[in-house]
Formats: C-alpha cells, sequence, structure tokens
C-alpha cells in the first residue's frame, strides 16, 4: 500500500521545528536550522522522505534556540502563540521575482525571499543536497 501524498501542512507540523521549509524556483527546499543545511527536491513528497533520511543520519536537536531567541522566548508568556499549523501562503520572492509556497508565520514570509536567496545562492542555482 502506497502512503498518500504528502501535505505542506503535515511536513510543517512534523519537521517545521527542526526545517524551514519553503518552495522557490520549481523546488521544495529544507533549510535545517542546526548547521543551516540545505536539502532539496521536485516534489513535496520527495522533500519528506530527504529530511526523513538527513534527520535518521543526523537528527535535529528539536530544542535548537538559535542566537536571540533567548530574549524572543521570553515574551511567550506575554504573547501566546496559537497552536493551528497556519495556511500556506504564496509570495514573489523580494530578491529574485520568483514565487515560492511558505506558512504565514515563517522567516521567510516576514522576510520575502525564498531559501536560496536567504543563502545568498545565484538564481537556477538550487541542486539536490540530500
Amino acid at each position: 500500500m502506497t502512503a498518500p501524498p504528502a501535505t505542506l501542512a503535515a511536513v510543517i507540523f512534523g519537521w517545521g521545528d527542526a526545517y524551514r521549509i519553503g518552495y522557490a524556483r520549481d523546488q521544495w527546499a529544507a533549510w535545517r536550522r542546526d548547521t543551516y543545511r540545505l536539502l532539496t527536491a521536485s516534489t513535496l513528497t520527495g522533500l519528506e522522505q530527504a529530511i526523513e533520511a538527513d534527520y535518521q543520519h543526523r537528527p535535529v536537536p528539536r530544542d535548537y534556540d538559535p542566537p536571540g531567541a533567548a530574549a524572543y522566548l521570553s515574551l511567550a508568556a506575554l504573547f501566546p502563540v496559537h497552536p493551528a499549523i497556519p495556511d500556506p501562503i504564496t509570495i514573489d520572492c523580494t530578491r529574485c521575482g520568483q514565487a515560492f509556497v511558505c506558512d504565514a508565520t515563517s522567516p521567510a514570509a516576514r522576510d520575502q525571499t525564498c531559501i536560496p536567496c536567504d543563502l545568498g545562492l545565484p538564481p537556477g542555482s538550487v541542486s539536490a543536497d540530500v
């Protein structure tokens, strides 16, 4: 029996605390939150499989706090976060102009830049790194 195709909401729910997930330049991408290693795939199901393989090989700490997070987390009691998974949105990258998909609460939505541009990669240079 084959598994149902992955949905963006399901991938973000399962892996969003360990990977930043998005879509740009006809590629799905996941960026590890601890080492910033980039994983890419042409399908969301392929990306989920790449994430699972990467995580099995080298798990991402789920309690990883990036620099500056302590100050942000101290505000959490004042501003409780709704536990629902945000709906995916499509944004045009302000750097390369390509449309990409992310959740409305992600840094990509705030910065309006796709993951490859965030990493400083030139347009069209994204390749599989599994």
